[in-house]
């Protein structure tokens, strides 16, 4: 595991194995560049971040974790921390000292060892990219990077990852732009000129998705309203199938 921890260019990896608590740590340049680095040894973890990935390698379970801590968080860094945890879904309580902002369940029943090294390493080379792609999208998450403060005239740049326009055409081709949760549908709530607009959500988890993958528009590919998108990527530790979150919608009514 931690062969695989250092070899991946999307992370940062020192070696941080803890023998008592079995965990090997590793962190992020998103997180540091959002929120930063303490001094060596000050806050949670020595490596002087204030999130850290941790892969839990008990004897029956695999688990991975991403932990926000507040120890030593500097004042003007806390409205970014907070906006990480809205943007995860999760809410925060006075008490907390440290949040879980996602958790991966890499064990597996059938006790294949070699097949959960292949979804570890799946997990850090798709998984937490995309994980981390996905916070930095939500304008919650960028708030306080870019220094967006009331009562001034700002310039903000950002780069958004786009998914490809072809596959999201025909998907809204064979589906229709009305949200496949909710039913709502730009064009008649708006009117003509904004027919169309819709959202585009991956029915198949990134963490299910092979090194091969090419996605299926029909099969991978579902339209969502903003509303429902965010709600779907709320499932603490994963994500909401569509028939999940009708569900939850039905036991309102």
């Amino acid at each position: 595991m931690k062969d695989k921890c250092s070899s991946s260019e999307h992370l940062i990896f020192r070696d941080a194995w803890c023998a008592q608590e079995r965990v090997i740590r590793f962190a992020s340049p998103f997180f540091r560049e959002l929120l930063g680095v303490l001094p060596e040894g000050a806050g949670k973890w020595k490596t002087g971040d204030h999130v850290m990935y941790e892969a839990n390698n008990g004897t029956d379970r695999l688990c991975v974790q991403c932990v926000l801590s507040f120890s030593a968080l500097p004042k003007e860094k806390s409205a970014a921390a907070y906006h990480l945890i809205k943007s995860c879904g999760l809410s925060l309580l006075s008490s907390t000292d440290a949040v879980v902002l996602r958790n991966w369940d890499l064990t597996r029943t059938d006790g294949d060892a070699n097949q959960t090294m292949e979804d570890f390493d799946r997990l850090l080379k798709k998984g937490i990219p995309y994980f981390e792609q996905e916070l930095r999208e939500k304008p919650e998450a960028t708030y306080e990077k870019q220094g967006l403060t009331e009562g001034e005239e700002t310039s903000v740049t950002s780069n958004k990852y786009e998914r490809n326009p072809k596959a999201r055409a025909a998907c809204l081709a064979y589906r229709g732009t009305a949200c496949a949760v909710c039913g709502m549908d730009f064009g008649r709530a708006y009117g003509p000129a904004f027919a169309g607009k819709i959202e585009v959500h991956h029915i198949v988890p990134l963490s299910e998705i092979k090194e091969n993958y090419t996605v299926d528009p029909i099969r991978d590919l579902i339209p969502v309203c903003p509303n429902c998108h965010t709600a779907l990527h709320s499932k603490p530790g994963g994500v909401y199938t569509v028939e999940e979150l009708k569900k939850i919608r039905a036991a309102l009514v």
